[in-house]
């Protein structure tokens, strides 16, 4: 009764420790006035605001990254940004011609494909890259 007590057990330690992940990125929220820090690894992004675009970025050299498509971009885009499109096929081969060591704010409709474009920059080693939380819609709501 003990042997089978036994392989029960660990048959269960086995089935439960399979199920947990072995290793996850290291993900932290530190939240310096309203501005979100994602790590991953070793590099990291920033959410910032559409104050803080206005104001501390509006003094720093920065590339506008605006990933949303060329219907949602007909209907206006954010004075100076470039254009790269999100769902394209050539997206990441364009992302990857861009300057990893540049400064880039990007930003879509509402804030979920450039959380996406930002990791995919930084798992590419892009050093300094920053997402417009609420996007071209907070930054139209804004003005």
């Amino acid at each position: 009764m003990k042997y089978i007590s036994c392989i029960i057990i660990s048959i269960s330690i086995m089935m439960i420790s399979c199920d947990q992940p072995t290793s996850q990125p290291k993900s932290s929220t530190n939240q310096s006035k309203s501005t979100a820090v994602v790590e991953t690894q070793s590099t990291q992004y920033r959410d910032i605001t559409i104050d803080e675009l206005n104001t501390a970025y509006g003094n720093a050299s920065y590339i506008l990254l605006d990933v949303r498509t060329p219907e949602e971009v007909a209907n206006g885009m954010i004075d100076g940004a470039q254009h790269i499109d999100f769902v394209a096929t050539d997206f990441e081969q364009r992302i990857n011609q861009l300057d990893r060591s540049g400064n880039y704010v990007v930003y879509c409709r509402s804030g979920g494909r450039s959380t996406k474009a930002c990791q995919m920059m930084q798992s590419k080693g892009f050093e300094n890259i920053a997402n417009l939380e609420g996007g071209y819609l907070a930054y139209t709501d804004s003005q």
